[in-house]
Order: C-alpha cells, then structure tokens, then sequence
C-alpha cells in the first residue's frame, strides 16, 4: 500500500501581513453580473487564503553531509540494497524516501539519483525471512519526486529491520546508471524512528562524508524542520 505527501518546511523568519485591502467596486459588479466569475473569484480566493497559511519554502540543505550516492553502474538493474536496524522491533505504519538536488552542468536536478523501480519491505529478522512489503514498485516505475519527499503508508506492522531494494536505477547519462538518496525516514505516526539508526548498504559510498550510508539516517534534509496543519 502507498501514498504521497508533500511535508511543509519551516524557515527562519517570516515577513509581516500586509493588511488587507477592499477589492475594487469593479470586481463587485462583475460578480454580481455573472455567476460564472462570482464562482472563479470565489476559487481564486479560497486559493489565496490557503497560500497564507503555507510556511515559507526551504533553502535547500546546507553542510556538506547530503545522503548516500551509489557508485557508478554500466547496467540499469545493478542489485543494491539499503537496510535500517532500528535496534529493536518496534511498531511502524510508514516509510518516506527523500530524494536529493545536484548541480549537473550548472543546472540543479531535483530528485538526482532516485531509482524508478524499487522495493520497500520490512522484517523482524534481518534475513527477512518473512517480509512485509510496504510498497511495490517492480512492475511500473515509479515517477520521479523531484524535490518532494515520496510517503509510503501500510497498516501498523511490527518490525526491526526496513529494506529498500532498488530494482532499476536512475539514468545519469548514456549507459551509465546510478543511486542516490538523502534520507530514509521510518515512522511510527509523526515519529522518525531511523534517526541515529544504523544504516547498511550492498555498495560502497563514493564520497566521505559527503555521501556515506550513516547520512541517511542523520535527520538532516534540505526540507528544513516539518509542520503539522494540525
């Protein structure tokens, strides 16, 4: 089972309400004379009022910690896996990969490296002897997040150990693949279990400390810190 969210980041520091201004008697006539308008006005200001509510973007991450970067393949399906211990088996009800930015050719390239198949299973045992899927995504790829974070929801399981197995990498140029992820969050409701988890990859990182396994558990994301509308 899986879904999508988009988690909202906070930002140092917001700029002051502009107060609010009587909308000209124009926009007055036009509604009263046509329904039509009066319901798109109507629409266009529910949209604003949800905009206000909305915290200011991220910045993006800073430091030189980013994620974990696979090495480079000569083949699409190249096997990789990530596993998280969580150190214990503890109750789980979703997982959410967040994807990283790079700079190519001077050009930002949001969602770089994330693999368009891949498997999301969880386990008791680390020999996953009997795993949980918790997404599955082997048949169809998986369209790219670009620069939000993809949510993977299951019912509550009990597990200690969350397997991501990439089954097709992202295309970095021609016959050339590779994979890249900035965090691997685990949760049980609004609580990231991975954080200071210990995280196991099939293949070596390319970069120290730029792109090493233990930055996918680290808690730092180019998200900034997460919001609740609640």
């Amino acid at each position: 089972m899986m879904g999508g969210v988009i988690i909202l980041m906070v930002a140092p520091g917001t700029a002051a309400a502009e107060p609010e201004r009587a909308p000209p008697f124009s926009d007055f006539v036009a509604r009263s004379l046509s329904p039509e308008i009066a319901n798109i006005a109507d629409e266009i200001d529910t949209l604003r009022f949800q905009l206000e509510k909305l915290p200011p973007f991220s910045p993006g991450q800073t430091g030189t910690r980013r994620g974990y970067h696979s090495p480079y393949f000569d083949r699409r399906d190249e096997p990789l896996d990530i596993v998280i211990d969580l150190g214990k088996e503890v109750e789980i009800d979703a997982v959410c990969l967040i994807p990283v930015e790079a700079l190519i050719g001077g050009r930002r390239v949001a969602g770089y490296g994330f693999p368009l198949r891949f498997r999301i299973e969880a386990s008791a045992d680390k020999s996953f002897r009997d795993p949980i899927l918790i997404a599955d995504h082997d048949a169809h790829a998986f369209p790219n997040p670009g620069g939000f974070p993809a949510w993977f929801k299951t019912a509550p399981v009990k597990a200690r150990f969350v397997r991501l197995t990439c089954l097709e990498h992202w295309e970095r140029g021609e016959d050339l693949w590779t994979f890249a992820l900035g965090e691997m969050m685990v949760l049980a409701g609004n609580c990231n279990l991975a954080i200071d988890a210990v995280a196991r990859v099939s293949k070596r990182a390319i970069s120290h400390p730029t792109w090493q396994p233990e930055n996918l558990v680290d808690g730092r994301t180019g998200l900034g810190l997460p919001v609740s509308s609640e």
